[in-house]
């Protein structure tokens, strides 16, 4: 199994369906295939890139992100995001760690790539204004390197080093699959929704809910310009008639602070940190949608619980796990708390989450 089947299968169903909404931009199926081909075809060929080799991806958010990223998927690679508010050496232990073979910049991550090449004379660095996808042909284009099975990997994504050095965790293929599978289900996700992605890209909440889950249905993703002031986020969000916005709480408690157009959303779904109750009220009285709680950490690809869509919600809850997802409750000397009560979440190989987990 491999990650970019899923990118194929929405090709072959609708090739001139936009994939991506960016800015007035419209990005086809078609046009992602290509230009993903084109980068598995230059990884293959150009850099001598094997399958399980690691090519990291420093840039900030651009539709090119995403052909890159399934370009390295289908050339059996393996992605490794970099976050785009590193520093070159904090980006270069990463890269050394991960043992990266090849990095793909935007400008403003050029600079400090460049000044690596010295200390890391193995990396091939590609800067994506030099790459054109140009034309290919439709058999090319249904070719995915095969991924043996699915405990191959297909992502790296590294903590943000709260409690020490950065640490990556390896997601695989079918780690990936399963937890995005589990989000269609549970937030019933299908081919018409158009999902927001204006969070950095780097981060696995937007990898898994905001590119890999749209693309698995065929549905559209909403490619976020723009995020000053944040009226350019409701007036993108309108003219691309978005349906799903996964975000965190500052940008909910800046959208509860504002008078709120009428949106198309229908769901809207806060994750990587607490949400105020004041935050969450204050936003479902003045809105005509559904703003739920979440929980994730990126060794668990990275949903874990979700409020129940259709309700009943709790405000300061994390919600139940979401479909094909168990999690135990913990109290401090390790001892499972029996269903129903208030303890702490852990997560097998993970960290603690102070907050309570409390059944809705």
């Amino acid at each position: 199994m491999n990650l970019a089947n899923a990118l194929i299968d929405a090709f072959q169903r609708h090739p001139e369906k936009a994939a991506i909404y960016w800015g007035g931009e419209i990005i086809t199926y078609t046009q992602i295939v290509e230009e993903s081909d084109w980068i598995r075809d230059y990884l293959l060929k150009e850099c001598q890139v094997n399958p399980g080799d690691r090519v990291a991806l420093w840039m900030k958010n651009t539709p090119e992100f995403i052909s890159i990223l399934y370009g390295v998927l289908r050339a059996g690679a393996v992605v490794v995001p970099l976050n785009h508010f590193l520093t070159a050496p904090e980006a270069e232990l990463i890269l050394r760690d991960s043992g990266a073979k090849v990095i793909f910049v935007d400008d403003a991550m050029y600079k400090g790539a460049n000044s690596m090449r010295e200390v890391l004379p193995e990396v091939n660095l590609c800067h994506i204004k030099n790459l054109s996808a140009g034309s290919s042909e439709t058999e090319q284009c249904m070719h995915t390197a095969s991924v043996k099975d699915e405990d191959d990997l297909a992502l790296i994504i590294y903590t943000s080093g709260t409690t020490g050095r950065s640490k990556g965790a390896m997601l695989t293929h079918g780690n990936l699959a399963h937890n995005v599978n589990s989000c269609v289900k549970t937030m019933r996700v299908s081919e018409t929704d158009k999902i927001v992605l204006l969070l950095p890209m780097f981060h696995s909440f937007m990898v898994t809910v905001a590119i890999l889950l749209p693309i698995k249905v065929g549905g559209s993703i909403v490619l976020i310009q723009s995020l000053h002031p944040p009226k350019n986020i409701l007036q993108e969000i309108i003219a691309a008639e978005a349906t799903i916005l996964p975000a965190i709480p500052p940008f909910y408690r800046a959208f509860a602070s504002s008078s709120l157009p009428q949106l198309p959303l229908r769901l809207c779904i806060s994750g990587a940190a607490p949400l105020p109750r004041e935050v969450l009220k204050k936003f479902n009285r003045q809105s005509n949608m559904s703003l739920i709680e979440s929980y994730g950490l990126s060794e668990a690809s990275p949903v874990v619980t979700l409020n129940p869509v259709d309700g009943p919600w709790k405000a300061g809850s994390i919600g139940l796990p979401i479909h094909d997802v168990a999690v135990a409750i913990m109290n401090e000397q390790g001892q499972e708390v029996p269903t129903g009560q208030t303890g702490e979440l852990w997560v097998k190989g993970g960290q603690r989450d102070e907050r309570l987990l409390e059944s809705p």
